[in-house]
């Protein structure tokens, strides 16, 4: 049987999540972060890669099912709707007490972005376009892991020495 998507760009890009959080461990151990906010952007970036690998691969699970690329992309995105949003709406206070934070407004933002685009493909608003709706959730979460992985290893080059 064929598969009915592209698993290559879905595989890399759970190879990039690993190797992100990978390396937010290395900046962890060797910088020390000293402060709730340095902490809290360490940890941001291990969540968002383990989101990452599991959202990269859902697709790939529900494609062994054996159900057409619509049906793939549109269930892929109904569960990361509920299951994310879910996530967000449990852990509000995590991120209140970070809101004096700048990442976080600009993460919020495409968090909302990233969220609608997956209520807009489960509802098949996005026409014959089901895979750009779901990748470019993949590549919001690649860039938020990226912003949190710089601002977690600024303390390797602002501690003292």
């Amino acid at each position: 049987m064929e598969p009915a998507i592209q698993r290559e760009a879905l595989f890399v890009l759970a190879e990039i999540a690993i190797a992100l959080a990978g390396f937010a461990g290395i900046v962890a151990a060797i910088g020390k972060p000293e402060t709730d906010l340095d902490r809290w952007h360490a940890r941001q970036v291990v969540e968002v890669g383990v989101w990452l690998v599991a959202l990269s691969l859902l697709p790939v699970l529900v494609d062994l099912l054996g159900v057409s690329a619509a049906a793939v992309w549109r269930s892929s995105s109904g569960v990361v709707l509920f299951v994310v949003g879910g996530y967000y709406l449990v852990n509000r206070g995590s991120v209140k007490t970070m809101i004096h934070a700048p990442s976080v407004s600009f993460v919020a933002v495409g968090d909302i972005l990233a969220l609608s685009a997956c209520a807009a493909n489960t509802a098949g608003l996005t026409g014959a376009y089901y895979e750009a709706g779901y990748m470019y959730v993949l590549y919001w979460f690649l860039v938020q892991g990226l912003v949190y992985f710089f601002l977690s290893a600024k303390v390797l080059w602002t501690r003292p020495r």
